[in-house]
């Protein structure tokens, strides 16, 4: 944000798109698994913890390291009982660079304070495997 404070003090508007095309990003969308039921965590033999990737942009960062999103869905009900489909078959984060990765913000705040050009070394579990995969973001401050 503080990139934006002379622009915002000299009374321009500054957009949310404009916000997030400068940030950092690799190119997934994740799920937590601390927020899903533990008996769907065994029947799918997920980790207890981690961000399972629902969905990998094409041509993104993640893309070119090898991340795989979610090519299963199942269906659950959400606290206002609505229903929400997830991933149970996609890599689980489990790290980024050493750091354990329990809610989407703990992958976006580290990312949002690498220099530009700067990997992330993420911890990735695959279909009961574990390995490591390095990630350049893309976008983020000039």
């Amino acid at each position: 944000m503080k990139e934006w404070l002379p622009e915002m003090r000299a009374g321009k508007q500054v957009s949310e798109a404009e916000v997030l095309a400068k940030r950092p990003r690799i190119g997934v969308q994740v799920f937590p698994l601390s927020a899903l039921p533990p008996q769907l965590l065994q029947q799918y033999g997920l980790p207890q913890e981690g961000l399972l990737v629902e969905k990998v942009d094409p041509a993104s960062p993640a893309a070119r390291a090898g991340l795989k999103g979610a090519s299963r869905f199942v269906t659950l009900t959400g606290p206002a009982g609505q229903a929400i489909q997830v991933g149970v078959d996609g890599d689980v984060l489990l790290e980024a660079n050493g750091n354990p990765l329990v809610a989407p913000p703990d992958l976006a705040n580290l990312i949002a304070n690498l220099k530009p050009g700067q990997a992330v070394t993420l911890k990735v579990w695959r279909q009961g495997k574990t390995l490591e995969v390095r990630v350049v973001p893309e976008g983020g401050r000039p």
